[in-house]
């Protein structure tokens, strides 16, 4: 009987696809979305340092808008992971993962399981930012998409600007790359304008952070900025200038308002005073003195306005009788003509004393 014989094929010139993708994942997928996930799989693979949007997009014939669609469906599909960076609008891809441990292997033949730990450790591909349109790009879109007609119209009317090329990628971008809804958009543009930021570069900054933190329909977008809203009010009093509240601050904030029961009006008074008081301009520094201020109202039950005021008003008082107790000890100069019992004025003294201190241990 003849035998088969099957000759071992060189890792260097082969891509091994996991089954579960060309059983599962792949048999209902759109065509264009397989070319992207094994011509990225293949960098992965190959170990590419020089794979961006940009040379997926032209290796393959399409928009770099259509990379992006693509990584993102696989992303929704869980055969890989895509992670934005903040910083500059990249993404990192990751393949497999603890939960999914059929991957391929490693090309330098390190096991299926210790290179799905690996995987979830390195960065395998980075993705540049958001693509820039072209003219005829964005011609395609207005003539397919009457969305983008209404986008570009009602935008310039709420910025009062012309809308020059670049101005008009960036706009596309909010709908076709950060797939943010136009109802959102129209939303985030209007969020803006209202507090005097017309400047696409800022405005995109946000609609980044929005998509980020999926953002996908109006009733969210309202929620997550009033989340805001609460927050830069008492970061502005303590002069702490921030665009969006640092994790700590939001932190601290949530603490003095759900622990401690303050209202933002009680935690922007205490934010002034922290802010008169304190030297530093280190925003940790003056984060930690106004916890100080809120720990001292909260221990003393203080949780309004009025009762800030009563306890300045006993502070004041009480700092005046103890200039007054300064006084009685001697610091005035009496003639003999007064007729005056020290002994008395002595002894009321330091019955005063003690009270005093007595008030002070039980507060």
């Amino acid at each position: 009987m003849s035998s088969l014989f099957f000759r071992e094929v060189d890792s260097h010139f082969t891509t091994p696809v996991p089954d579960s993708f060309i059983l599962t994942k792949m048999p209902s997928a759109n065509g264009v979305y397989v070319k992207v996930y094994l011509y990225v799989l293949n960098g992965y693979l190959r170990r590419r340092n020089d794979l961006t949007l940009s040379a997926v997009a032209d290796a393959l014939s399409l928009l770099e808008s259509e990379v992006v669609e693509a990584l993102r469906y696989w992303n929704a599909q869980g055969v890989l992971r895509l992670t934005a960076d903040k910083t500059n609008g990249s993404y990192t891809i990751r393949f497999g993962s603890d939960e999914t441990p059929d991957f391929p292997d490693d090309p330098k033949g390190t096991s299926p399981k210790k290179a799905g730990k690996e995987a979830q450790r390195q960065k395998v591909i980075r993705v540049e930012q958001r693509p820039n349109y072209t003219p005829d790009e964005m011609l395609v879109y207005k003539n397919t998409d009457p969305n983008v007609t209404e986008l570009f119209t009602t935008a310039q009317e709420m910025l009062g600007i012309p809308l020059s090329h670049p101005n008009q990628s960036i706009l596309i971008s909010f709908y076709d790359y950060y797939r943010l809804p136009i109802d959102v958009i129209f939303f985030l543009l209007d969020y803006c304008v209202k507090r005097d930021k017309r400047d696409l570069r800022y405005i995109e900054k946000v609609a980044m952070d929005w998509s980020d933190h999926d953002i996908h329909s109006v009733k969210d977008a309202e929620t997550y900025v009033h989340r805001f809203d609460f927050y830069l009010p008492i970061l502005r009093e303590l002069h702490i200038s921030a665009s969006q509240p640092s994790d700590e601050a939001i932190r601290m904030i949530d603490q003095w308002h759900e622990s401690f029961g303050m209202s933002p009006e009680m935690m922007q008074e205490a934010a002034r005073r922290a802010f008169e008081r304190t030297k530093s301009s280190n925003p940790k520094s003056k984060l930690n003195y106004m916890n100080r201020i809120l720990e001292g109202w909260h221990n003393q039950g203080i949780t309004d306005l009025g009762g800030v005021e009563k306890a300045d008003e006993v502070f004041k008082s009480r700092s005046e009788e103890t200039r007054g107790y300064a006084s009685a000890g001697g610091l005035n100069n009496f003639s003999e003509t007064n007729n005056y019992n020290y002994e008395e004025i002595l002894e009321a003294s330091k019955r005063r004393l003690m009270q005093h201190y007595e008030q002070k241990k039980e507060n």
